[in-house]
């Protein structure tokens, strides 16, 4: 904001003084300050000359005597508001953020009226540390004019950066009463919306935003985000490439696209826009673990690179500087104290899969602490809640404050169930709050951290061929990685539909980010092969009409009629789990395998049919089917695959046997005898820690 000038006046001699206004308007500088110099040594105590002489100064680049004019016609008339709000401005354009708002703040004692300086002096107080003067100046200004729009708008941005939600709202209304096709405050209230909860009202006000400007960015990304949730994932494309063919370096817009593309199984184009995300905005972590995590779908990314590329990013989170832990006994045997944390608490993998171990762990020897990074709360979070010991809400803390924090809380073995998903914290890990800190589920790689000890696996899960590709140390559970909770919304499983259809019908209900191109042409040659079977796709970004298109495309390119496939969006957990007895055989998808879906599809006495792949993530249903003795249902190759599930989708018998018995089989395996496997998963903590205790990693 630059200084403003001040008339001339009829004062001893106005020809020169014109003359030296009429240079300045013509930006002629050099005579223009020349000039009022010379008028200046007549009158030195004329604030109107040396004002427009410290304009002059400023538009010549020469911000130092600029002020020194402005200091001195404040001296001379310390009574006018704009000899005040000029020297304000430009103290702070020089940085002089105390002088700025001292001199602003007696501009607008004496002319409160003033828009500008108001908001000037809002955002320097903001940046100080006192949002309740800066918004105590926008206060002042609008007592003069309720309907000013620049501080107006600026009071309605800081109360929303202030968390007043229900002032901010009051104020973006008021805008819209007097400019309905304000787009900055249509966005503004879609954010306030998304806080809340409320996704209906944030989608309509994102819209809104758009519809008054197409072009602008935040709304294009808040809107595209937005859709995303709704697993509209085609709209959300058109939406976030109009905004980055407006603004083709907002890290947002590619960070949004890497999200929106990984979801229609474009994970190579996925990965590329997250990296471009992190290049143009280094700072932010989501970028690079999006990045990392695009990586595990992409059967062309080899191990190495894959490797590589999380040991970078470790790195580079390690550059913090650890936690000092208090001094503790290093003893094997004393009653240790876990800390879980993960911002899935709630009804996803994660917290289905701890509902089945929490309950389970022995108090006398383990104590539980959940941090949880997520306030989303239902049925599964209260299950969780009342299994721990104690419950941290860690949303709010930094990652610093959060490590000290857990330092304090005196954590022996910290365990990340999150690694680098949207909700992770693996800048608290880097700091190494506990002497002991394992991965586990949630993550389907190594974070890369050498702050992360031990990854819990079984030695399916992580085959000794594989370990070069983690920076943990595997500890190995003997039987199965994880355990399952029979769910109580299960039904029981029906004969399989092939009696009564007369054909077989294959299903996968795995996310379509695993659906890539090769998945889909070994689908294809299986539907080949088998002419009367059926294909069933479930997942949320099914009840997309675009996604739908996409794949069904993609099918015919391959060689299938799309006409056998049945394409199905979201479905409640219950009504999932009773549309597996639609299903004959399971199909897996690669090099991402099912963790969870596979699990439940074999509750439901489906069985699934894999291959075997050369990544954690591409190992899930192996371990499964191992542990419930149908490792002949995992093919070492494509034609193992092909082969195996058209064999399984001809025996009837099997199909049969396998409908009534799986449920027994999980009873006899760690996979569904709960307390058995928490007593193996704290024989292996306990291993770990006696390791620690002896001085190991």
């Amino acid at each position: 904001m630059p200084p403003a000038e001040m008339p001339i006046s009829p004062a001893v001699d106005p020809a020169p003084r014109r003359e030296a206004k009429a240079l300045l308007d013509r930006g002629e500088l050099t005579a223009s300050i020349a000039l009022y110099r010379q008028l200046l040594e007549a009158t030195p105590d004329d604030v109107a000359l040396r004002t427009n002489l410290g304009v002059a100064l400023h538009r010549s680049g020469n911000l130092t005597e600029a002020i020194e004019c402005f200091r001195a016609a404040a001296k001379h008339r310390p009574d006018l508001a704009v000899v005040q709000a000029n020297l304000g401005l430009l103290l702070a354009e020089a940085g002089d953020r105390a002088g700025a708002i001292i001199a602003l703040d007696r501009a607008l004692a004496r002319d409160a009226a003033q828009p500008d300086w108001a908001c000037k002096l809002a955002e320097l107080r903001e940046t100080a540390g006192d949002p309740a003067g800066a918004e105590l100046a926008l206060d002042r200004a609008l007592a003069t004019d309720p309907s000013l729009p620049a501080p107006l708008a600026a009071r309605a941005d800081l109360r929303y950066r202030r968390g007043k939600l229900d002032a901010a709202t009051s104020d973006y209304r008021a805008i819209l009463e007097m400019a309905p096709a304000t787009a900055p405050a249509w966005n503004a209230l879609g954010l306030i919306a998304s806080v809340r909860g409320d996704n209906a009202a944030a989608l309509d006000c994102f819209r809104r935003a758009v519809a008054c400007a197409p072009d602008l960015v935040p709304a294009l990304i808040n809107l595209g985000s937005t859709l995303i949730g709704r697993h509209a994932y085609t709209e959300a494309l058109d939406m976030l490439e109009h905004a980055l063919d407006n603004d083709p370096d907002s890290a947002a817009a590619h960070l949004n696209h890497s999200v929106a593309l990984l979801n229609q199984g474009r994970a190579p184009e996925a990965a590329r826009a997250a990296h471009r995300a992190h290049i143009l905005d280094p700072g932010t972590g989501v970028a690079m673990s999006n990045f990392l995590s695009a990586l595990q779908y992409d059967p062309d990314r080899d191990a190495a690179s894959r490797a590589e590329a999380a040991r970078a990013w470790g790195g580079h989170i390690e550059t913090q500087p650890r936690i000092a832990l208090p001094a503790r006994p290093r003893d094997p045997d004393r009653k240790l104290k876990l800390g879980y944390v993960s911002g899935d608490f709630r009804g996803h993998p994660v917290g289905i899969y701890l509902t089945a171990v929490l309950p389970h762990h022995d108090r006398t020897r383990f104590e539980i602490v959940c941090y949880s990074n997520n306030r989303q709360r239902d049925a599964i979070s209260e299950k969780l809640i009342g299994a721990a010991d104690r419950w941290v809400d860690i949303t709010a803390i930094d990652d610093a404050a959060l490590a000290a924090q857990m330092a304090a809380d005196g954590i022996d073995i910290l365990i990340d169930l999150s690694g680098h998903t949207a909700a992770g914290r693996p800048g608290v890990f880097a700091r190494k709050p506990a002497p002991l800190q394992i991965g586990w589920i949630g993550y389907f790689a190594t974070t890369g951290l050498s702050t992360v000890d031990r990854v819990i696996a079984d030695e399916r899960l992580i085959p000794s061929g594989e370990t070069a590709q983690f920076t943990e140390r595997p500890l190995y559970l003997p039987d199965t990685y994880v355990t399952f909770a029979a769910p109580s919304e299960a039904p029981a499983p029906a004969s399989p539909p092939c009696f009564a259809r007369g054909h077989v019908t294959f299903g996968c209900f795995n996310n379509a980010a695993k659906l890539g191109p090769a998945v889909i042409r070994l689908w294809a040659a299986l539907l080949a092969r088998i002419p009367t079977a059926r294909l069933v796709l479930r997942t949320g970004a099914f009840g997309d009409p675009g996604t739908v298109a996409r794949f069904s495309a993609l099918f015919r390119e391959a060689g299938a009629d799309p006409a056998r496939i049945e394409f199905a969006g979201h479905a409640r957990r219950a009504a999932l789990l009773a549309a597996y007895n639609e299903i004959d055989v399971a199909l897996d998808p690669f090099p991402f395998n099912g963790g969870i879906t596979s699990v439940e599809a074999l509750w439901m006495g489906v069985p699934v049919v894999t291959k075997r792949g050369d990544r954690y993530c591409g190992h899930h249903s192996e371990s499964s089917l191992v542990a419930l003795g149908l490792g002949d249902l995992v093919a070492a190759d494509d034609a193992g695959y092909l082969q195996t599930a058209a064999s399984l989708a001809a025996d009837r018998v099997r199909l049969a046997a396998l409908r009534a018995d799986l449920r027994d089989r999980f009873a006899r395996s760690t996979l569904g005898d709960n307390p058995r496997f928490v007593r193996d998963l704290e024989a292996g903590l306990r291993r770990a820690w006696a390791e620690y205790c002896a001085g190991g990693r």
